[in-house]
């Protein structure tokens, strides 16, 4: 199973230059981008954008041939789901995302006790997800960390139509998680990955294994054991080798091109670039053995192969400096 598309997390708020913005994540080759529309801890939504500017990013994207989802970070609590639905469906619909994520860091992940106590909270939000996006003109995704819990059970058979499981191998001395052997590169990507699919195919054990891209990490990746393009390359592999994912998205721009101490973002990026421009041969060379392909299906391929010519273009075009 080969990957066939890159996509980048947009971290949080947008750039004055939306055009520039769009161009220089095309040039990398990354085939989508989410854009996060919150992050407050408490799962109340605080949009970071306003929607005109949501609304232009996703045309931005859309002109450079980039699929546009959207991110919140909603709690199991009643308030935050409607409060998310309420804001976020009419805009996404309208804007024609190609899905809204849920990040659900936040009250979702908590396992449940004996008594299933936090059971009944996770149940009761995931019904009330299901009804009030009963319709929904996207896909929904739901993304957590790490391995599955059960507490994510509900959300996962009553909401989700694809998975993300976050298998962010990162190196922080100050942070005790990322010292753990599990949180490896090479080992959290296939553990993260296999226990996703393992969970989802007892919940669903008669029904197609759903849709699942796997989340990396480009921040924080030189270890005192590898430099960070062994362990980028480490993870992504393991990802590879699980043979559950056709799709792989970077957390965060940010983390791409920030830089840290002894650090190299110029690497980083390259990296991605080399994955990216593979997914995208991938991808094109799926779409041309296609069997049941008709003129129409094939023109994106066609389109597809001269991109990077049009990205190139389109970034002189917009660059303040002399090119000439």
């Amino acid at each position: 199973m080969s990957v066939q598309r890159v996509g980048i997390f947009c971290d949080f708020g947008l750039p004055a230059d939306l055009a520039m913005w769009a161009a220089e994540l095309a040039d990398v080759g990354f085939s989508d981008a989410v854009i996060g529309l919150d992050h407050s801890d408490d799962g109340k939504l605080q949009m970071l954008a306003s929607p005109q500017r949501i609304a232009d990013a996703a045309h931005e994207l859309r002109l450079l041939d980039i699929d546009c989802h959207l991110m919140s970070w909603p709690t199991p609590n009643e308030r935050d789901i409607r409060d998310n639905v309420e804001r976020i469906r009419p805009l996404a619909e309208d804007i024609q995302v190609r899905s809204w994520l849920l990040d659900v860091e936040h009250g979702w992940m908590t396992d449940l006790d004996a008594d299933g106590d936090e059971g009944t909270n996770h149940h009761q939000g995931a019904e009330l997800l299901a009804e009030l996006l009963d319709g929904f003109g996207g896909l929904v995704g739901v993304t957590g960390y790490g391995y599955l819990p059960r507490s994510l059970h509900p959300l996962i058979l009553l909401v989700a139509d694809y998975l993300l499981p976050q298998a962010y191998s990162i190196w922080q001395p100050s942070k005790s998680y990322t010292l753990a052997a599990g949180s490896a590169p090479g080992i959290l990507q296939a553990g993260s990955v296999r226990s996703w699919r393992t969970s989802e195919r007892k919940m669903r054990p008669d029904s197609k294994p759903m849709h699942m891209i796997a989340g990396l990490a480009c921040y924080y990746q030189a270890r005192p054991d590898r430099d960070q393009l062994r362990s980028m390359g480490d993870a992504w592999q393991a990802m590879l080798n699980t043979n559950e994912c056709t799709e792989a998205w970077y957390w965060s721009e940010k983390g791409m091109r920030g830089r840290w101490a002894g650090d190299n973002p110029q690497e980083r990026e390259a990296f991605i670039r080399d994955k990216a421009l593979e997914a995208r041969r991938s991808r094109r060379l799926a779409i041309e053995l296609d069997e049941q392909n008709t003129l129409g299906s094939i023109r994106p391929a066609i389109a597809d192969a001269n991109a990077l010519d049009f990205v190139q273009s389109r970034i002189v075009e917009l660059s303040p400096d002399d090119h000439s």
